[in-house]
């Protein structure tokens, strides 16, 4: 299953659920105001 997430990190906690729920190893896809949680320097980096 392919996982995505499409909301910040910031005002939305979909990243936090998505990888909780994700088996390890589970592709995931961050796209939108999703693609802040990869940025170095981030609270949830």
């Amino acid at each position: 299953m392919l996982f995505t997430v499409n909301k910040s990190p910031y005002l939305h906690s979909n990243l936090e659920t998505c990888l909780r729920v994700a088996p390890d190893g589970a592709p995931l896809v961050l796209y939108e105001d999703g693609v802040y949680a990869a940025v170095a320097g981030t609270r949830v980096e």
